[in-house]
């Protein structure tokens, strides 16, 4: 059975700077407590199981390059599976006929919005 990991994203209310964490299922049900004063939660995304190939874990909302393709790729889920979309193509999501081990992530679409 895979390792089920999220990655979640707080924006500070006052500062504005976004602040990541890595937990494991585990670790969630285990009561994990985060200052709801200072923090709003702007998302939680998945771990999907899978690593670039440079050994970054892939998350949902991820942005990565891919070989022969000539823009940014967005990792996201849909019909049941990780998907990509293109972002040179209307809102359609497609598949990413490569395997993500020759991709390589390069942000998020919470810290790095721009990059799309």
């Amino acid at each position: 059975m895979r390792e089920i990991k999220f990655k979640y994203y707080y924006q500070h209310m006052e500062t504005g700077r976004i602040y990541s964490q890595i937990l494991s299922l585990d670790a969630i049900e285990k009561s994990y407590n985060f200052d709801p004063m200072a923090y709003i939660r702007i998302a939680r995304v998945e771990f999907i199981g899978l690593h670039d190939k440079n050994g970054v874990e892939v998350y949902e909302g991820d942005i990565v390059r891919a070989p022969c393709y000539p823009d940014f790729v967005q990792v996201g889920w849909y019909d049941g599976k990780f998907v990509s979309r293109f972002t040179a193509l209307e809102e359609g999501k497609y598949e990413l006929n490569l395997p993500l081990t020759v991709c390589e992530v390069i942000g998020n679409i919470y810290e790095s919005p721009n990059a799309l």
